[in-house]
Formats: C-alpha cells, structure tokens, sequence
C-alpha cells in the first residue's frame, strides 16, 4: 500500500505562535547570505523564525506525574468522574475516555495487560506495568509528528498523527486503531455538572457537542496554548577519565594506570532547569551557575 500523505505533519509549519515576547526571532536575510545556498532556502520568509524552544507557563505532557495536576489542567472539560477519580467510572484496565489513568495508558503507547508484561510469565517486572519488549512508560510519548517514525525499535515507532495531540483513544502502536480521537469527547459524554448531550435538539445549547465544530473539538484545540512536549528540566550525568595519548599523532591510548588497576574516574549529577534566566557573555563569569539547580559528585 501507497503511504499515507500524513496531513498531520502540517502542524509542523502553521501552529499559533508563543505568547511571549522574545520567544521568537525572526532571521533577517544577510544573517544566513553565507550560508549554502540549500540551506538558505530552507531559512527565507516565512521559515525564517527561530524558536527558543522555551514555552513558558505551560505544562509538559511528558513530565505530567500527578493526578492533581491533570485534574487542574483539564477542569471544565472533565465529568464528574473523571474529576473526582484517577480512572473515573472506569476501571484501571478500562478507564473513561478523559481520566488521568487513560491518558498515561496513552503515554505508555502498549498494553499492560500484555502476557509478556506480568510477572506470572517469569518476566522480571518491578511494578507490573513494564514489558520487555517496551522497557520504558513512555513509548506512546507525545513528541512531534516528524520524529514519530524515527524510534530506533519498532515497537517504539508511531503514526505521525498518534505522537501528536490528535492521537487515537486506542492503544497507539495497534493495527485497527478506533478512529476517534483521544482529546475529543465523543457527543453523548458531556464536562461535569451538564447534562448529557445525545441530540442536535438538547435543551440546554451551551453544552451541546452537535452545535457547531468549536463545541465539539474545543477541549482538543485549547490544549496547544496550555501544554507542550519539551522540558526545561534535565538531568546530566557525567564521567570523568583519563588516558594516555601519543604526543606526536594525538592519538588516545589506553586508560591511565589501567595496567596497575589503580585507574580513577570521576563522576558527576546535575540537575539543570534552563528556564532560570541567565546572562552569558565570553570569557566573564555570569551567573550561569544558577541554572544548575542540583549537583552531585562521586569516584
């Protein structure tokens, strides 16, 4: 079969853009005259914005642990269920379509309840929501549509559209996908506190799903001005070692003092959060220091 033309990937290019000042810079054309020519190309109105990558006041989707913090994200656009309950009026192997336990079955991207996944199958599993063939709870992670298809395993590849927002309800990495989409509320389930909406003739038309597109697809289109899909927060590891290399090739040899089993390496943790405005300028000691939030040292 012929590929999809993947429509979704057009969200790529036309998206609204930050809400802050200084979150974007526009590249006026003597800026990259020297560059190559193919790469110009790519850098002359209208793709001649930068962006810092930087969404502040937004919540990160990937980095959403708590079940509080959806509840808040997603107030108003909840049942009472779902507002009140991790898996709503569901159950944790079937939970309602907006709870917080659907949405990290999402972010997961596989089945938990996979065989392969349980520790009855002689599988070493800590807390019975892993899979060896997926060791990680983010395989389904909400990433852009252009990086989707570039896991290196293939069970860590998607659809373009199902990394994005637009993802299925389903399980992302599945063949027969459900066709309806994780952030739009199928018509008979309203918000809490209104009452369900199954007609075009509903008596109360401020919470009808049928009135217009804007009702219907308003909980999945405000989500691009409230949350991303990139941190500001990482974590660096570091290892420190030291070898020999040959004065005259620069070339590395082997480990120092390796051959006497006295060979030292050091190492190190940083925590750092590079949404703490900084000053940088070459060769001065700013305050850069200050993005690093946590650090830790070890031999």
């Amino acid at each position: 079969t012929e590929k999809s033309i993947d429509l979704s990937r057009l969200f790529e290019l036309v998206h609204t853009r930050p809400r802050f000042r200084g979150e974007v810079d526009y590249l006026l054309p003597l800026r990259v005259a020297g560059l190559p020519p193919e790469t110009q190309s790519l850098l002359r109105p209208p793709f001649n914005q930068v962006y810092d990558n930087q969404r502040q006041g937004v919540v990160n989707l990937n980095a959403i642990s708590g079940f509080p913090v959806w509840a808040g994200l997603m107030q108003g656009h909840l049942n009472q269920t779902e507002f009140e309950s991790k898996i709503g009026s569901g159950s944790p192997s079937a939970p309602e379509q907006l709870s917080f336990q659907a949405f990290l079955d999402s972010r997961r991207g596989f089945d938990k309840s996979d065989p392969n996944s349980d520790r009855s199958a002689g599988k070493l599993n800590y807390d019975g929501e892993l899979n060896p063939d997926y060791p990680t709870q983010f395989a389904g992670v909400f990433q852009s549509a252009i990086k989707a298809e570039m896991g290196q395993l293939n069970g860590l590849k998607r659809s373009p559209v199902n990394a994005t927002l637009l993802r299925d309800t389903n399980d992302v990495n599945v063949s027969a996908p459900e066709q309806k989409s994780l952030f739009v509320r199928e018509v008979g389930i309203p918000p809490a506190g209104q009452a369900p909406v199954v007609t075009a003739a509903n008596p109360n038309p401020e919470s009808n799903r049928l009135a217009s597109p804007f009702m219907r697809y308003q909980t999945l289109m405000r989500m691009p001005n409230l949350v991303s899909n990139n941190s500001q927060v990482f974590l660096l590891r570091m290892t420190l070692g030291f070898f020999e290399v040959d004065a005259a090739t620069g070339e590395l040899g082997r480990e120092y003092n390796a051959d006497a089993g006295t060979s030292e390496r050091f190492k190190a943790t940083f925590v750092v959060d590079r949404s703490i405005p900084v000053g940088f300028e070459p060769g001065k000691d700013l305050n850069a220091r200050d993005v690093v939030v946590f650090e830790s040292y070890g031999q």
